[in-house]
């Protein structure tokens, strides 16, 4: 395996841990729905069940402030894969995915 990967996937039961940047995340977690609100590098996202989150991303996440408004006026399908920080009230959004939306 080559040195030097930046995002390495371990899975232990059904939390995801992950070695970004030579930092360890643990506890990584994952959550699908639609982007509501978008501002800044903050959003809310509301998930299938009606339950609402809000992220702000984090520094090191792919994605720039500036792409999270198109995907909150498209209405978007994303997975938000995650970590809850204790000092914070929102989750830290460290990768987001969008998804197909599902065929009837």
């Amino acid at each position: 395996m080559p040195v030097g990967l930046t995002d390495i996937a371990l899975k232990f039961g059904t939390a995801e841990s992950f070695l970004r940047g030579g930092r360890l995340l643990l506890d990584m977690k994952s959550v699908e729905g639609v982007i509501t609100v978008a501002q800044e590098g903050r959003f809310e996202l509301v998930t299938d069940s009606g339950r609402v989150m809000h992220f702000v991303l984090a520094h090191d996440a792919a994605l720039e402030p500036q792409d999270l408004p198109p995907l909150q006026r498209h209405q978007s399908r994303v997975r938000v894969d995650y970590t809850e920080p204790s000092r914070l009230i929102a989750h830290v959004a460290h990768r987001l995915q969008t998804r197909m939306p599902a065929e009837d």
